[in-house]
């Protein structure tokens, strides 16, 4: 299992000046993107087949089976994922781990998040380079 620390500013939606955090990435091997989606479409097909035999709901399966199938393709084509992010929030100035889903979704910036000491909306981003 292969993570890194990627460096992020956090913008604030009151403006103000930005703060900075990290945002922990994990780099995930072909086997283990190829081990994510099947289980995704084994979970679609057991889904299917327990809905197969009721009557006209069976026609569900029209359309778990296809969502099921675009999830593990997702999954399949997320090579880095953003697992968490951690920083100081510009507006109170809290410590804190923000909250950025659930691990599977592919990394890229903006994210969109909270504080949870503030509940202020916050925005993390790449750092802007200082002006030279």
């Amino acid at each position: 299992m292969s993570t890194r620390s990627v460096p992020v500013q956090i913008q604030a939606s009151n403006g103000g000046p930005p703060g900075h955090g990290e945002a922990i990435v994990h780099d995930s091997p072909l086997g283990e993107r190829l081990q994510r989606a099947g289980v995704v479409l084994l979970i679609g097909l057991a889904c299917g087949l327990l809905i197969l035999p009721i009557p006209l709901v069976h026609l569900f399966i029209l359309l778990v089976l296809p969502v099921a199938a675009v999830i593990a393709v997702k999954r399949l084509r997320a090579r880095v994922t953003l697992e968490s992010a951690r920083g100081v929030c510009p507006n109170c100035g809290e410590s804190g781990q923000y909250f950025v889903g659930v691990g599977w979704r592919a990394f890229r910036l903006p994210v969109a998040t909270s504080c949870p000491s503030c509940g202020m909306l916050l925005r993390l981003e790449r750092p802007r380079r200082p002006p030279t």
